[in-house]
């Protein structure tokens, strides 16, 4: 596995900043009066996603590294669900919404990749800092590569 020391070298940070980029472009195109603050909703949920990925990336212990990138893939569940809701409610087009999807499943398999990889590096339970190691993370080779790796 390759050691990274930045979470901005890492496919799944940039993936998910990716989707976060194509949500704010597709949700100003949402109806400013539809009652629901859908637009303002997917925005906050998806820009949780790489935040949390980021965050993640810096924590000593894995179990505190999982919590964070649960939360970013549960939030990442919350913004498909809106984008069906936008195109149930025609605020985009088939086209739109299908281009969302799509990058919402290949942030879903890095996500996925990256948690396998936090849950194998747990190993004695005890964190870097307990066994006074270094802060230095090792990039799972499918965050990276596109492995596909299920949960």
């Amino acid at each position: 596995m390759r050691r990274f020391q930045n979470y901005a070298e890492l496919d799944v940070w940039n993936e998910a900043r990716k989707l976060v980029s194509q949500v704010y472009l597709t949700s100003k195109k949402f109806p400013k009066d539809d009652g629901s603050g859908l637009s303002q909703e997917i925005c906050r949920r998806a820009v949780i996603i790489p935040a949390g990925i980021a965050e993640a990336t810096g924590m000593h212990r894995s179990d505190d590294a999982l919590d964070i990138l649960f939360h970013s893939r549960s939030c990442l569940y919350e913004v498909e669900a809106m984008v069906y809701l936008a195109g149930d409610q025609l605020f985009i087009s088939t086209e739109e919404m299908n281009a969302l999807i799509e990058q919402i499943t290949t942030c879903k398999r890095l996500i996925n990749g990256f948690i396998n990889y936090f849950r194998k590096s747990k190993g004695s339970g005890r964190s870097r800092r307990e066994n006074n190691e270094p802060e230095q993370h090792e990039e799972p080779e499918s965050a990276s590569t596109g492995e596909e790796i299920t949960v």
